[in-house]
């Protein structure tokens, strides 16, 4: 019965060990580190629109274009990040180099530019898989940052 009782505990172990490894396999098979989860609000209007250009995207890079449809300029950092989801969450990707938004660019209300990343030195190729880009931006001469993401598919 002790032994029984000891082979049904093993097993029991061995099941739960599998059962939480498989996220963490999830987890390895990117070539970076999965960072925490997204921790971003997100500015969600008309106002100002992040927009992927379909015909660019690769696993190393794309064009955006961001669109200030309202009626005062905008800055918007030069830099973004880039956040995977796994498992109906979203993580945000290490990257290998710098990305930085201290340089900050302007927008005037009523215009819209193209942005063309490439991601594959910050954050290697992307294998296939669910992104999404984040970029930051401000009303010109307030102090309050917002972000806005758009959502991609690397196949």
């Amino acid at each position: 019965m002790k032994r029984l009782i000891a082979l049904l505990i093993a097993v029991l172990m061995m099941v739960s060990m599998t059962a939480c490894g498989s996220s963490e396999d999830e987890f390895a098979s990117f070539p970076w580190s999965i960072g925490e989860a997204n921790s971003y609000m997100f500015f969600q209007s008309d106002t100002v629109e992040l927009i992927l250009d379909e015909d660019t995207l690769t696993p190393s890079g794309a064009s955006f274009t961001l669109v200030n449809n309202g009626e005062v300029d905008i800055q918007y950092g030069t830099g973004y990040s880039i956040q995977v989801k796994i498992q109906n969450q979203w993580y945000n990707v290490e990257t290998f180099g710098e990305t930085s938004s201290a340089n900050k660019a302007s927008l005037a209300a009523g215009e819209e530019v193209v942005i063309a990343e490439n991601w594959a030195s910050l954050y290697s190729v992307l294998p296939e898989g669910t992104y999404r880009i984040i970029k930051e931006f401000s009303i010109l001469n307030y102090t309050n940052s917002f972000y806005i993401c758009e959502t991609f598919e690397i196949e």
